[in-house]
């Protein structure tokens, strides 16, 4: 992905930063548009008007926010690169899944945190052409990342008072301002306390 198609997501300025959600509806994980499944996402070295601008002078930037949430289906790690493998909300498995290109190659995230049947979501995922033809998920900003665990998803039906639900960054995907776009968001995802 060049440097020109994606906003500096690791400038603390150019964070969302809103007023606190008082209650209100949750964030609805069927919201397509939200949350896109792997076909749905742009790609990196193109421009889709749906979820980016074209502004003279700086490019390409995104203009609103969506999050990619997917199963874990199995990862490795080749090269010492982490690579998972996932299954997204329409049962896609694609066959290049998702590859870490931090600085860590995916060490940042603990092992714990990979394991099949987890969650991953990952704010503003774009696809990559490869070569061959396929098409896969370069991550590149360890902060736009975040593994849930596979109880919270699986069992008691996402009540309040599940324990997955105690965790910060798994409740705010839930209370985030999705539909609205003041800059670009990480995690932890600001202004949902």
């Amino acid at each position: 992905m060049s440097s020109s198609t994606r906003n500096p997501p690791d400038a603390r300025e150019d964070v969302e930063r809103e007023t606190p959600r008082q209650g209100g509806p949750l964030a609805d994980l069927r919201n397509r548009v939200v949350f896109p499944v792997f076909d749905d996402l742009p790609i990196d070295n193109g421009f889709d008007p749906g979820f980016q601008d074209f502004v003279f002078g700086f490019g390409q930037l995104v203009k609103r926010h969506w999050c990619f949430l997917a199963e874990i289906k199995f990862h490795h790690t080749h090269n010492g690169t982490l690579y998972m493998y996932f299954k997204d909300f329409d049962g896609n498995v694609p066959r290049l899944g998702l590859g870490f290109c931090t600085d860590g190659q995916g060490s940042e995230i603990p092992s714990a945190y990979v394991q099949e049947g987890y969650t991953i979501a990952l704010i503003y995922a774009f696809c990559h052409a490869r070569e061959t033809g396929d098409y896969n998920i370069q991550h590149e900003f360890p902060r736009m990342l975040r593994d849930c665990q596979r109880r919270g998803w699986k069992s008691n039906g996402h009540k309040a008072d599940c324990k997955l639900l105690r965790d910060r960054n798994i409740r705010d995907i839930f209370y985030f301002h999705w539909e609205q776009f003041m800059g670009t968001a990480q995690f932890p995802l600001l202004g949902t306390e």
